[in-house]
Parts: C-alpha cells; structure tokens; sequence
C-alpha cells in the first residue's frame, strides 16, 4: 500500500511538472504569435494563412493539455498523457529534419522568441520530458495496479481513468479555441515602400526597388546596436552577395552625418552595403507603422509587406537563405 500512495504522490507531482513546461511553451509561443507564425510557415511551408491557424491550434493544445497534466485529468485510457507523448515525438522527429537540412545554428522556435532553442538543444529537451511521460505513466500503472485488470467493460475497466473525460475534451476544445479570439488573425503589416525606393543619397553599389524579398534595416549613425547589426550584415553580404540588404538612416539637420557616416562604415565594414538617407519624417512614420519606439528596425521584406520583424540577436545568415532562395 505504502509503495501504491508512493508511487501516486511521485506521479502527481511529475505529471504537474511536465503540465507546466507545455504551458510555458505555449504562452512563450504568443510573446509574439507572429514569431511563431514565422517559424510555421517557414519549416513547413503552409503558407501565411494555413501557419496562423496552425499556429494558434497547436499553442491551445500545447497549453490545454499541459493545464489537463497540472490538475490530474488524464482522460480515457489516459489519452491525455498518449497526446502529449504524440507531441513530443513527432516535435523530435521534425527537429532532426531541421537539423538535418538547416544545421543547428537556429531558433527551433519550440519557445517560441523568447527562449533560444536550437534543434540540438530542443531534441535534448524533448528526450527528458519523453522519459518524464513514460515514467509518469509507469507510476500509475504501479498506484493502479488492480484498477487496471481486465472487466467485463473495456470503458469501466478503470472508473479514474474515465473520471472527467468529457471535461478533458471540452477544455481541449475551448483552449485551441481562445488563442483566435486572443489573437485575430489579421492582415499582415503592408508599407508605402515608394517612400524607401525614392530615397535621396542612395549608395551606388545597389538600390532599393521595393520588389521582391529584400531585408531593410532602419539606423540610427550613432546606435550601437544598429552598429552591431550592420556588422553581421556585412558579412552576411560578403558570404551572401546576392542577398538584397539595404539600410536607412535618418536625414536630418545635422552637418556632421558625413563624419558619423564614415565612423560607422569603418567601424562596421558595411561600406558594400547600400544604404540610403530618408527624411526625419519618413523615418518617424516608418518607426510608428512597425510599432517600434527605437533602432534598428530590422524587417524582412516581400514587396511592400513585412514578413518578419527581428532583433539584432536573431539576425542569422542561414535562416535568410532559407527565405530568400
């Protein structure tokens, strides 16, 4: 007896464990969906549409069964704990894809924007909370040994794991629901990009023609973190020539931009990157429309839509040839 109430009280206390790591999963998913959407559409091709849907469902399932583990609802036969096995193995067997075709220097977005995982990382996790499913399921066997004997009636053949069955469906159904009411799929964001393309003092090794997929970057001379990333896409452009990368920067009033200018180059090695000078109010717009109260703004282009937005810590040359080719 002592070792059946060990053996529960071990499960319990597991199963609520692993409950909270899928629902941090999911929430992580959200800061901002959009990210998550991103990493959809790109490792599996869905397209923009279908990658929302499946995004926003595959975030209420994530959290609705970890909220099921938490509060010890484990369905019918128990197909709660069978689901999340389910998720894990077919997550892990999509990361040794993507690590096979994409290497590992990569976001696997199994936390979405806010945790960096990559495919090796994300797989080392995954086989821990696999172990963590399978012994959870191995205590129950052993607190319910007798509940589990064969009856007359496969469906009463163990009356707990029964227990709230239909909740467990209801709250699955309502949780894959929530997130389209939390987060309406919406259009994504498009720019006058005619503002960018008829930019004065365009450098003469390439201008912005506002087709097509280009990364644009806007900059401030003296931001060290639009330095920073004006230094990673410099070598980007060395290794990446064909990738069409342009920055912009403010116009202004100030005379000494010649000088900041070539301070930035020389510090940077971007001098091979086109860039361009807009007016101070362009600029503004441009910040206000992405919702940025700060540089760089960093955007992947489609014609005039923003595919994606990214930080400077997320510039990565491997997951641009991705998207570019």
């Amino acid at each position: 007896m002592k070792k059946k109430k060990l053996a529960s009280l071990i499960a319990l206390i597991l199963a609520a464990a692993l409950g909270l790591v899928f629902v941090v999963s999911a929430y992580a998913k959200t800061m901002p969906i959009s990210y998550f959407e991103y990493v959809v559409d790109s490792q599996l091709g869905l397209g923009t549409t279908w990658s929302a849907i499946a995004a926003r469902l595959l975030i209420g399932l994530e959290a609705a069964i970890g909220l099921l583990l938490i509060f010890q609802l484990w369905g019918r036969n128990y197909w709660v704990l069978k689901m999340g096995l389910l998720l894990l193995v077919l997550f892990s067997l999509h990361l040794i894809v993507l690590w096979a075709t994409v290497g590992n220097n990569v976001n696997c977005g199994c936390m979405g924007n806010q945790i960096y995982l990559s495919p090796v990382q994300s797989l080392l996790k995954n086989t821990v909370l696999i172990i963590g499913f399978l012994t959870v399921w191995i205590l129950i066997r052993v607190s319910t040994k007798n509940e589990l004997e064969p009856k007359k009636n496969p469906k009463d053949s163990n009356p707990q794991n029964n227990n709230y069955h239909w909740i467990t469906i209801l709250v699955s159904i309502l949780l894959m629901g929530i997130p389209f009411f939390v987060f309406p799929i919406t259009n994504k964001l498009a720019l006058p990009v005619s503002k960018l393309a008829s930019a004065e003092g365009i450098h003469p090794s390439g201008t912005y023609s506002g087709k097509g997929k280009q990364i644009i970057a806007l900059m401030s001379l003296g931001c060290s973190h639009c330095r920073d990333a004006a230094e990673k896409f410099a070598v980007i452009k060395k290794n990446q020539p064909g990738i069409p990368i342009h920055l912009f920067f403010s116009k202004g009033s100030d005379s000494t931009y010649v000088d900041k200018l070539e301070d930035f180059m020389q510090e940077t090695n971007a001098r091979e990157l086109p860039y361009s000078f807009i007016p101070k109010e362009d600029f503004i717009y441009f910040m206000q429309a992405t919702k940025n109260d700060g540089v760089p703004i960093i955007l992947w282009m489609q014609d005039s839509t923003v595919y994606r937005q990214v930080m400077v810590y997320e510039i990565n040359e491997q997951e641009i040839v991705e998207w570019m080719y």
